[in-house]
């Protein structure tokens, strides 16, 4: 399935490129959400070294590190079919590369979810994407503050949540304010 198809639920700043069928994005907290009938999902994209938060149910289920080049990153698979709520969510800055969302793999049936809601927009620095919001110390090497950056934890996602609302957010670290 492309990444451009009506099914798939996109929340943030994104580009379709509906001659290519993909999708491109580069912002913290940017969400793809569906729901999900069958036994195995995959995700063809490529990361650009970012990484995601995988959700099923609203529940965490892991971290999606990706890397360089298109790749196909496994979400899901399970013995029997199973029917539920998938989203990905973007838990990095990525400050001078656009990621590609290519398609889904799958052996299942993909249908959108799709609520009206208010829509907020967010614009703001290295505390509003995240950065290092899972961390316990001051001083991080760049790989920790990549490892502990987490915007779905950040206050845009938790405002928007706590309103009942739907968000962008257009986030850019400083390096600096709170960290090294």
């Amino acid at each position: 399935m492309e990444a451009t198809d009506h099914r798939l639920n996109y929340e943030g700043r994104i580009v379709r490129d509906w001659v290519k069928q993909d999708v491109r994005l580069n912002w913290p907290a940017t969400r793809l959400t569906f729901r999900f009938e069958g036994r195995e999902l995959a995700i063809a994209m490529d990361g650009q070294q970012s990484q995601f938060d995988l959700l099923i149910d609203d529940q965490l289920q892991g971290v999606i590190k990706t890397g360089q080049g298109m790749h196909t990153y496994p979400l899901l698979q399970w013995p029997t079919p199973r029917s539920v709520k998938v989203e990905l969510v973007k838990r990095t800055e990525t400050y001078d590369a656009m990621l590609t969302l290519d398609a889904l793999v799958t052996d299942g049936v993909v249908s959108g979810l799709w609520q009206q809601k208010p829509h907020l927009l967010f614009v703001g620095d290295s505390i509003s994407a995240g950065m290092g919001s899972e961390s316990n110390k001051r001083e991080c090497s760049w790989e920790e503050n990549l490892n502990s950056s987490n915007a779905r934890l950040a206050f845009p996602a938790k405002t928007a949540a706590l309103l009942g609302a739907t968000h962008s957010q257009v986030s850019y670290s400083g390096l600096g304010l709170l960290r090294n």
